[in-house]
């Protein structure tokens, strides 16, 4: 068991996780690069359709049990059991994966329209959902350099595999969603191993995985996993009703330049104070812990406006180094959604409390706040003032001002749910 986090930002921990951050980075930089070069816009532009629906199984079916597994997989007596009844757990909720693909591909969501593009996305979503509980599992635990090793992987193949399926086979949404398939498979194997290596044999034949609480969990964060991935699909999906596919794809490379920031921030982050506020939780230090939320809020606005300066600089000085002349009209896109992601990913830290807390009713009200202001805001834009959806992203993070408010009034309350 590691020994209790301290409450300073000031620590050793800071090298694995930056490591990681830093591979991400470099890997995203390199496929923006090799993107722009290798794939036509259009087929940039529905990629990004296929990738805003791969986490399905991670944001709707599986989120509460993702969040559970984030949660309660540490402190099990036998974490293998636990592993093993976890995953009972989770057949059932695959078959609701299913029918959500189904009725996405009949609303013509999925592109393209084809037996292979339905395939695809479920084994994306399916095993995408397991990764990420494995992952969470392991930063729970504080295992710094492992999380450091999952995170470099994922973001290699992520990053990589999709591009050398281009490569090989000519190009093509196939090839990309297929190489996408790859890295999904194996990032779920490693992380798996990962998990039970950190789960050490045991005599029991049951962890008595909380059943209450379990369903407390999928009932909250299936409608919060559904807000969720309204938010991070709201871009893409916007921008393919007021935009031709061509245009679609100039946002969605606009999308994945701005996003870098925000979510390396927010990632680096809760990955460094998630076990720090879990440790005064168990601690019934409370008001330590608000105070330690509060500093890590704190810091990431301070990083995405310093991160807003340095890439509004950088910008210029992209187009013919990092960006092909194909995809020059996406640079206006950036600075706007660079916006709209800070905002999107603060609110992710603001709930994460709450999750500390385990009060998934108070997570859901608030994931539904921010959601009909973000969200709400965007899809009201691309259907009245597709022209105004650049002024909308810009000013979008000001709308979480009474969420924030919200949640610190909020604190006092004593939901919560049984573990």
């Amino acid at each position: 068991m590691p020994a209790r986090p301290s409450n300073r930002l000031h620590s050793r921990d800071w090298l694995p996780i930056g490591l990681g951050q830093l591979v991400a980075f470099t890997s995203g930089l390199v496929g923006v690069h090799l993107t722009t070069r290798w794939v036509r816009p259009e087929d940039a532009g529905t990629y990004g359709l296929f990738l805003s629906l791969v986490p399905l199984g991670a944001m709707l079916t599986h989120a509460g049990l993702i969040k559970h597994f984030s949660r309660h997989w540490a402190g099990a007596s036998d974490r293998r059991a636990y592993v093993r009844e976890w995953l009972q757990a989770a057949i059932p909720p695959t078959g609701v994966l299913l029918g959500a693909i189904a009725l996405t591909a009949a609303l013509g969501l999925l592109q393209p329209r084809t037996g292979w593009a339905a395939a695809a996305l479920f084994a994306a979503a399916m095993t995408g959902a397991l990764a990420l509980a494995f992952q969470l599992g392991v930063q729970s635990t504080a295992r710094f350099w492992t999380d450091c090793g999952l995170t470099t992987f994922g973001s290699a193949t992520r990053t990589f595999l999709p591009l050398l399926a281009v490569w090989l086979s000519g190009g093509g949404v196939s090839a990309l969603s297929g190489g996408y398939v790859v890295h999904a498979v194996a990032y779920a194997l490693v992380s798996g191993l990962a998990v039970w290596h950190l789960s050490p044999a045991s005599a029991s034949a049951s962890a008595n995985l909380p059943s209450s609480s379990l369903h407390s969990y999928q009932t909250s964060f299936f409608f919060n996993g559904a807000l969720a991935l309204i938010n991070q699909g709201i871009v893409r999906w916007s921008a393919s009703l007021a935009l031709d596919d061509a245009a679609l794809g100039q946002v969605t490379l606009a999308a994945s330049l701005a996003a870098v920031g925000p979510s390396m921030a927010s990632g680096a982050l809760w990955q460094f104070c998630y076990p720090r506020l879990l440790a005064h939780h168990r601690g019934a230090d409370r008001n330590r812990m608000r105070r330690f939320a509060d500093l890590m809020l704190v810091v990431y606005l301070g990083v995405c406006a310093l991160g807003g300066v340095l890439l509004a600089m950088l910008l210029p000085r992209l187009p013919g180094t990092l960006i092909s002349a194909a995809y020059l009209p996406a640079i206006p896109y950036v600075l706007p959604l660079f916006s709209f992601y800070a905002g999107l990913c603060g609110l992710t830290l603001l709930q994460g409390e709450l999750l500390v807390l385990d009060r998934p009713q108070s997570a859901l009200r608030f994931a539904a706040g921010g959601t009909a202001l973000l969200a709400g805001g965007t899809a009201a834009c691309a259907l009245l003032a597709p022209t105004a959806l650049a002024d909308w992203w810009w000013l979008s993070p000001a709308a979480l001002l009474p969420v924030w408010i919200a949640l610190r009034r909020d604190r006092g309350n004593g939901e919560g749910v049984t573990t």
